[in-house]
């Protein structure tokens, strides 16, 4: 959400996170972003610049 605060703010499309399926807590996007945090807590911020990337409209 702050990333698309800050692509609003500058004048960028935000990203379009992609819906859950109904009933599905736990997507398949959510696993792996819960993952990028998690590198980019340890200073890889690699993960984490990828998967925005993949789903910022172009």
């Amino acid at each position: 959400m702050l990333a698309n605060i800050w692509l609003k703010r500058h004048g960028k499309r935000p990203i379009e996170w992609p819906e859950a399926e109904p009933g599905n807590l736990a997507s398949e996007v959510r696993i792996e972003y819960l993952a990028a945090l998690k590198e980019a807590d340890q200073f890889n911020i690699n993960p984490l610049t990828e998967l925005h990337r993949r789903f910022w409209p172009s």
